[in-house]
């Protein structure tokens, strides 16, 4: 069952305030390969991430089988210049060894060309 538009706004919300301070890009084959392929720059890429709607909604949340501790992976999708592009989120939450603070971290799994059919549930509403 799909998030609801609200849960996603509020995780994009969460993300995107998240993102501004501090965004963590794994630094995957397939995301630099894809980004060196179709000349995304960084910024463009974070252009992309900041600029995610409800409607680019796939699916998700679905638990991180590799993290430490419950983490929610999020599914999205957009057309950019004529490219399908398949982008993963995630929310961390990590404890500051310094601090002690609780801090969240937005964090981009995947960002390159989507290998599958992407439905989106929410998408022309």
């Amino acid at each position: 069952m799909p998030a609801t538009p609200t849960q996603i706004k509020d995780f994009l919300s969460a993300f995107k305030q998240s993102a501004q301070l501090d965004l963590n890009v794994i630094p995957r084959q397939k995301n630099l390969e894809f980004l060196t392929r179709h000349g995304f720059t960084p910024k463009e890429r974070k252009e992309v991430l900041l600029g995610l709607q409800v409607g680019d909604y796939c699916k998700g949340p679905e638990e991180d089988d590799k993290a430490r501790g419950p983490k929610d992976i999020w599914f999205f999708g957009v057309d950019y210049e004529g490219v399908q592009v398949y982008i993963k989120l995630q929310l961390v939450e990590e404890k500051d060894e310094e601090t002690g603070d609780m801090m969240r971290h937005a964090k981009c799994i995947s960002f390159h060309g989507a290998e599958h059919e992407m439905r989106f549930p929410y998408r022309g509403r």
